[in-house]
C-alpha cells in the first residue's frame, strides 16, 4: 500500500479535516470551516450549510453550484483576507 501525503485546501484547515484526510465530507465540517476561516457565527454557518443543499447558492453576489466546495472555500478565505 502506497502512502500519500495528505493535502489540505488551506493550511489552517488541517485541524478540521484531519479525520477525513483533507476531504470536506460532512456538513458539520462546512460549518466549522465557515466559522473558523470567515468568522461566521454558528447561525450564519448553519444558513450557509443549508444553502449548500439547494440547487444554487447565492453568497456575496456570486453563484456557486451545488457541492462546489473549492469555490466555497475560495470565497470564505477571500472574506477573511
Amino acid at each position: 500500500m502506497v502512502k500519500r501525503k495528505i493535502e489540505y485546501p488551506h493550511k489552517n484547515l488541517e485541524i478540521i479535516l484531519k479525520e477525513t484526510y483533507g476531504v470536506i465530507l460532512y456538513q458539520e465540517q462546512v460549518m466549522k470551516i465557515a466559522s473558523y476561516m470567515a468568522n461566521y457565527s454558528l447561525g450564519e454557518a448553519d444558513l450557509l450549510r443549508r444553502a449548500m443543499g439547494k440547487k444554487e447558492l447565492c453568497h456575496n453576489e456570486e453563484k456557486i453550484e451545488k457541492n462546489s466546495y473549492k469555490e466555497l472555500l475560495r470565497i470564505i478565505i477571500l472574506k477573511k483576507s
